[in-house]
């Protein structure tokens, strides 16, 4: 009888069910003491967005090419002052307001470009964000088109003849360039090619640039 009581009292269930009931309850405080806080995942996510967004810009934007009309159009520029104290503060800006509407038309120019090669660009140039699948044809439309908007519209705002004539030359020969359209498409020729880019850069880069500062700046001075 003595070992029956024995069997019974090991192999009571209520001893059984308190032994395991106890540890959910360990397990529960141990992954809850351990779970990432929401606010801060989120502001993870929201930062590898926004640097993501501008890495996709700098591919987008190809700046080292508008780095030449930055240096061609600066010293063009300088050639119009006649002595050192027109050049703080009023030639600084003078040039800021000739070179922010050639930079949206840089915008525009490399933009229509990587619409008109997407089909070459996705073998050649993956990378790209248009070629790469980052940004879809039509968003790519609709920034080029409003890259073109606001240099015609930020030239037109601050009223340089010259800056806006310049606009308008680089605009046609280079959407000429580029655009797939009977009669276009000068990139198939090497001719064309050399003549649009010849006088596109001839005009953006020095005469523009130094009729606008004569006319907007000097003048006024």
């Amino acid at each position: 009888m003595e070992n029956n009581t024995i069997i019974k009292t090991s192999l009571d269930p209520r001893s059984t069910f308190d032994k395991y009931e106890k540890r959910p309850l360990i397990n529960a405080v141990t992954t809850e003491s351990y779970e990432p806080k929401p606010q801060a995942h989120n502001s993870k996510i929201i930062i590898e967005s926004i640097i993501h967004g501008f890495d996709n810009f700098r591919k987008f934007s190809r700046f080292y090419a508008f780095m030449g009309l930055v240096a061609g159009s600066f010293f063009s520029s300088l050639l119009a002052v006649d002595n050192l104290s027109q050049l703080f503060p009023t030639f600084f800006n003078g040039y800021l307001q000739y070179i922010v509407p050639h930079f949206f038309m840089h915008l525009y120019i490399v933009g229509l470009n990587q619409l008109a090669d997407l089909e070459i660009d996705k073998i050649n140039k993956p990378y790209l964000p248009l070629a790469y699948g980052e940004f879809s044809f039509t968003n790519g439309v609709i920034t080029v088109a409003s890259f073109l908007f606001l240099s015609f519209g930020s030239a037109w705002m601050i009223g340089s003849k010259p800056s806006l004539w310049s606009l308008l030359v680089t605009f046609v020969l280079m959407t000429a360039y580029s655009i797939n359209l009977p009669f276009l498409r000068w990139k198939k020729s090497t001719t064309l090619t050399v003549m649009a880019h010849a006088i596109g850069m001839t005009t953006s880069f020095n005469i523009a640039a130094f009729m606008h500062m004569k006319t907007q700046i000097v003048v006024i001075i």
